[in-house]
Formats: structure tokens, C-alpha cells, sequence
């Protein structure tokens, strides 16, 4: 029964993400950009953890998840350590995937700012 809940759950995630594409016409990045926005926004309201409670591995492996995972890394910082907790990572996981998911987004900004091949109309 697990393995239909996560099934399910991630087939959900990942039909909102091939909706946002075709029927309201975004990029690939704008998608991607939605799906983690609101993962993050989920996660901050208390919702995403009776996704996960649900679906398991089916809401933490799409995309969702990393908006949820950095949210709830916010939220542990600023309530250890108030607004200047928005910057701090607090558990080793963070300290290490937080720097190389950072680098990796600021160089994917650049290169797509440099090298975009979507001719808008």
C-alpha cells in the first residue's frame, strides 16, 4: 500500500509540474522555479509535512521537496536564532549541501542569463 501512496503523491507533483508547462505555457526553469516556490510556501504553512506523512518518498524526491527542505531549514534558523537565522545553516547537512546547492543555483542564473537558446515571442 506504501508504494501506491508514493505513487501517487509523486505522479500528483509531477502532473502539476507537466500542467504548469503546457497548459499555461511556462519554460522549464519558470516551472521549476514555481514547483520549488511552492514546496517552500507549503512547507513554511505547515502543510507539506501531511504530504510527506501521506506520500513519502513521493514529496520528498520531485523538486517540492527541495523548496520544503529549504524552508524548514529557515524556520529552524530563525527560531534559534531570530531574523539572522534566515542566513545560518544549522546541522552539518545544511552547512554542506546548503554552500553546493547555492553555488550551483548562482552558476545556473549566470549561464542561463548568458547563454539562453528560448527565443521568447
Amino acid at each position: 500500500m506504501d508504494f501506491i501512496k508514493v505513487f501517487i503523491t509523486g505522479s500528483i507533483i509531477c502532473f502539476l509540474g507537466q500542467l504548469l508547462l503546457t497548459k499555461f505555457k511556462l519554460t522549464p526553469p519558470k516551472m521549476l522555479t514555481t514547483i520549488i516556490i511552492t514546496g517552500g510556501l507549503l512547507q513554511i504553512l505547515g502543510l507539506y509535512d501531511y504530504i510527506i506523512a501521506f506520500g513519502g518518498e513521493g514529496a520528498q524526491v520531485p523538486i517540492s521537496g527541495l523548496g520544503a527542505l529549504f524552508a524548514n531549514a529557515v524556520k529552524t534558523g530563525v527560531a534559534e536564532h531570530g531574523i539572522l537565522g534566515v542566513f545560518m545553516f544549522n546541522n552539518i547537512f545544511y552547512k554542506i549541501s546548503g554552500f553546493v546547492i547555492l553555488i550551483a543555483v548562482v552558476v545556473s542564473i549566470i549561464a542561463s542569463m548568458l547563454f539562453s537558446t528560448i527565443k521568447e515571442k
